[in-house]
């Protein structure tokens, strides 16, 4: 469908029994539900199903299953695929590294498991069992028709052994029937009994009960609300918008609905969505990142048309209620921030490092965000009161408003509160464009519920495809934002996400990725990153609402992924200072840095600078003070050694009571330190040896230089490992260091440099060094034999690997050098049988993305015994063998380092490489 919008993060669960083998056929279930369970304590591992409703290989459609992980640990889990009539197909076990994002293309899947993709499983639902803790593994199944530009996603439950929060009442809306407009309900049975549901249409303020279904084991119905009115005689002109509720009969609710209503004239799509009552806890709804009018060019939606917003609300009480709708939209040029209110674009990472005395605090900035008022940040505009009739579903479009807004706006986000009980009304919001092919829905959270509080989204971005990561805060307090984006098996974390009151802030991953801005371990989203995942959480316990929308420009489809991992906000679990070491010219000083780690309900990891917030202290104030203006900043007063702590205190645990507003209950103060000494080395710690030789792009010398500069004598020498290594051409502070030898173990070379200052004279602590160079060759793959002039042609590749164990990717001169004359094997070394394969020239080079390979090849009848091509098998025929060493870091033949030795033998139709001695020094 032309955009759409689903939330995979209502959470169901209903019980299937399952095993550590994640066994397929249900138990009896249960419907005991938690009513206080508490968020901090390691949450054990258990046997858990999520469930995907629908996904469709039929009538052009693709569909694809976006996982991705909060776990911090690998994760394995299996998938199940059902028919539309329930039969089962099982996937191998599958696996997925943490925090990433994992595509599984559906067609493909059935494919290899020898299923019927086009017929028997061209539809259905899904299930993935995995054992974890409370949300380690959320995702949604992405449909999509490109030629008609349909896009859907697939809702995400959560259904458990042991427990069931499936509830037994569904319902849902539809609206925009009109024309070839239809909707269509997909209901599956999750579960493997049958099950009998009534079902109720109510629309024009009155309810219609239709005749039961029955569901079959794991069987999905797909309903046309078109044809549902036709049993009554109504037509979807007499009912363009209405309800339909779905009740299920017995104890054991396993039922799961979503919908769609599509136009294949016009492109026209727009999700349906059926709310967990369960977490309807307020009378007041949210939907974040609408597009209104002709958005401002710096928009994420800039180019894709003009949009009418239409909230659609239905009654689901028997008195009439009253809807007042408050639009909010980013007043300030800093909506697409990602560090605090009023915050710059660019990402900030707090600067740990030394200051001399006068000189500007680049920190400042981080610490005063310029607008903190959020009524500078957030504009307002109320429409209402607008009513809606008992059993009533109501179209509200804001095309007759729209004059009244301050036009251009990026985007906004309705707030819709109602007068009803909480849960007596459920809503949706979609903009329309005026071309009526392009519906941006936006999912509608209640703003006590938790679990809008988090997400684990897919994101994919390319020349036409843009992602973006939209977020609101609901309540009236500043909220921290845990954030982190996976790509390529790099984590990359924002650290001073905050929103204020009622601000709606955008990250833009492609800004985010363009901008190549290191976090604070120096990190970045690599920069040709396509595709990853976007972790985040909040870390106040302050109601957030928060979705990533993929917007396909060329298509014109729209995603919407919102899959929550957390019904709470993620914990405070350590505090970490920076630097954990430093040196000090005396009367500078150190910027210190201190940041809190927090961990989700599934232990993913996030991080937050909390320096401005901790408390500081030095243990010997005569060496290091703390500034008494900027208390997080450490004073060299004089030489020594001294340890300044930071104190944080923040949430280590959350009750989930029964609203969801998760009130802490336990509050303690964390403490680390960092070592403040008066010198310290600094340098590159690692030098690469080639036996003499100087290849570039690798670093045979290195410089280490000693602060504080500016003394009057510098003493360096090894503590450790003084025969893999040398000084050379020091000046001042200053001094070159060379290898002589490979390490054996990594830092096995240790430098440590005596200082003479007015002040005294000081030894640094140890600077550990690691001679690295070219180590032994690996063979890569198995030798390639082919035919060459009817001769023979033998390639045999190698990888050259470091004393460390690593590849050497960069370019590495090599050469090979004879270590012997050749010499015939027997027959063919005999006076009157003598072979005459002469020894070839040596052919030297350099490696590529670490790889090199030896090509040896014989043919031509001038040679005696005539080579020929390959056999099948393989002559074991010998003629001639000669000796061969490897030496990488010169293209000079017997120079550098050597890494193999060997011997070449060739055969009447191939050659090899035997007696290999790798490492060879």
């Amino acid at each position: 469908m032309r955009r759409r919008i689903i939330y995979p993060g209502t959470l169901i669960v209903v019980v299937l029994a399952l095993s550590s083998l994640f066994l397929i056929n249900p138990r009896p279930k249960t419907n005991a539900q938690s009513t206080s369970t508490c968020c901090g304590t390691n949450p054990s591992t258990a046997p858990r199903e999520i469930v995907f409703p629908y996904y469709s290989l039929a009538d052009g459609f693709n569909s694809t299953l976006l996982l991705v992980s909060d776990s911090g640990d690998p994760l394995s889990f299996i998938i199940a695929i059902h028919s539309l009539s329930g039969q089962t197909q099982l996937s191998n076990s599958m696996t997925i590294q943490p925090g990433a994002k994992l595509p599984v293309d559906m067609r493909s899947l059935l494919t290899s498991l020898g299923a019927d993709a086009a017929g028997t499983f061209s539809q259905g639902s899904v299930s993935v069992y995995f054992e974890g803790t409370i949300m380690p593994l959320v995702g949604q199944m992405t449909i999509e028709n490109p030629s008609r530009h349909w896009v859907q996603q697939a809702e995400m439950v959560e259904n458990d052994p042991g427990r069931t929060d499936i509830p037994a009442v569904l319902s849902g809306q539809w609206w925009g029937l009109a024309g070839g407009r239809d909707a269509t309900i997909m209901v599956t049975n999750a579960s493997g009994g049958m099950v009998t549901a009534d079902v109720i249409l109510a629309f024009g303020g009155k309810e219609h009960k239709l005749d039961p279904l029955v569901f079959n084991p794991n069987e999905t119905k797909l309903l046309s609300v078109a044809s549902m009115l036709g049993t009554l005689n109504v037509s979807v002109a007499q009912a363009p918008e209405g309800r339909i509720t779905i009740i299920q009969q017995g104890s054991n609710p396993s039922l799961v609905a979503q919908g769609r209503v599509t136009d294949p004239v016009t492109g026209f799509s727009t999700t349906l969505e059926f709310p967990d009552p369960a977490r309807q806890h307020a009378s007041a709804l949210h939907a974040s990142g609408v597009p209104v009018g002709t958005p401002t060019p710096d928009s994420p939606y800039s180019g894709d048309g003009t949009f009418t917003p239409h909230v659609i609300a239905s009654n689901l009480s028997s008195k009439p209620q009253t809807l007042t709708l408050t639009l909010e939209y980013p007043k300030a040029a800093t909506w697409n921030s990602t560090n605090g209110p009023g915050g710059p674009a660019a990402p900030q990472v707090r600067f740990v490092g030394i200051l001399k005395k006068g000189e500007k605090d680049p920190n400042v900035a981080l610490d005063n965000p310029p607008n903190p008022d959020p009524s500078v940040l957030t504009g307002e505009y109320t429409f209402g009161p607008l009513a809606v009739g008992p059993d009533s579903t109501a179209d509200l479009s804001l095309a007759a408003v729209m004059n009244q807004l301050p036009l251009p706006i990026p985007y906004a986000s309705i707030r819709i509160r109602y007068s009803g009980a909480p849960g007596s009304m459920i809503a949706q919001v979609s903009s329309v464009d005026a071309r009526q092919d392009l519906v941006v829905d936006a999912r509608t959270a209640n703003e006590l519920d938790g679990w809008a509080g988090s997400g684990a989204n897919p994101w994919h971005v390319d020349s036409q495809t843009d992602s973006i990561l939209f977020l609101t805060d609901e309540g009236e307090k500043q909220v921290r934002i845990g954030f982190s984006v996976t790509a390529g098996g790099v984590h990359y974390y924002l650290t001073s996400l905050q929103l204020a009151p009622h601000e709606t802030r955008t990250v833009n991953i492609r800004e985010l990725r363009d901008a190549q801005a290191a976090d604070f371990r120096g990190n970045k989203i690599p920069a040709g990153a396509t595709d990853g995942s976007v972790n985040w959480v909040r870390l106040d316990s302050v109601p957030v609402e928060g979705r990533l929308v993929v917007i396909q420009k060329q298509q014109g489809m729209a995603s919407n992924y919102d899959c929550s991992i957390c019904n709470c906000p993620a914990v405070f679990r350590a505090l970490a200072v920076s630097p954990a070491t430093f040196g000090l010219i005396p009367l500078a000083y150190q910027n210190m840095g201190s940041t809190a780690t927090y961990y989700s309900c599934n232990t993913g990891t996030y991080y937050y600078d909390v320096t401005a917030g901790s408390s500081w202290s030095s243990n010997n104030t005569p060496v290091i003070k703390m500034d008494s203006s900027v208390h997080y900043r450490a004073d060299a007063v004089s030489g020594g050694n001294a340890s300044v702590t930071g104190g944080y205190s923040d949430c280590t645990q959350y009750d989930t009571n029964p609203d969801l507003d998760c009130p802490c209950i336990n509050w303690p103060t964390y403490t680390a330190s960092g070592g403040g000494t008066v010198v310290q080395i600094t340098g590159q710690s690692a030098v690469w040896w080639f036996n003499g030789q100087t290849p570039s792009g690798y670093t045979t010398t290195v410089t280490l230089t000693a602060l504080p500069s500016g003394g009057s004598s510098y003493t360096w020498q090894f503590t450790a490992g003084a025969n893999k290594a040398s000084f050379s051409n020091q000046s001042g502070n200053t001094v070159n260091v060379k290898g002589a030898a490979l390490s054996t173990n990594i830092n096995d070379v240790s430098v440590e440099v005596t200082v003479t200052t007015a002040t005294g004279t000081r030894t640094s602590g140890p600077f550990n060094m690691t001679v690295e160079g070219p180590y032994r060759l690996t063979a890569v793959g198995s030798p390639n034999n082919s035919c060459v002039g009817g001769g023979f042609q033998s390639a045999l590749t190698y990888s050259l690997i470091d004393n460390l164990g690593n590849a050497m990717l960069a370019a590495t001169p090599m050469n090979e050098n004879w270590t012997s004359g050749y010499a015939c094997d027997a027959p063919y070394n005999t006076q009157s049988n003598m072979c005459n394969w002469a020894v070839p020239s040596t052919s030297n080079g350099s490696t590529t993305n670490g790889h090199f390979t030896d090509t040896i090849y014989r043919e031509g009848t001038q040679w005696y015994p005539t080579p020929v091509c390959p056999q099948s098998p393989l002559s074991p025929t010998t003629v001639v063998h000669w000796g061969q060493e490897w030496r990488a870091g010169s293209t000079t033949s017997g120079q550098g380092a050597r890494v193999q030795t060997d011997t070449i033998q060739e055969y009447l139709d191939h050659a090899l490489h035997t007696g290999i001695s790798s490492p060879a020094p």
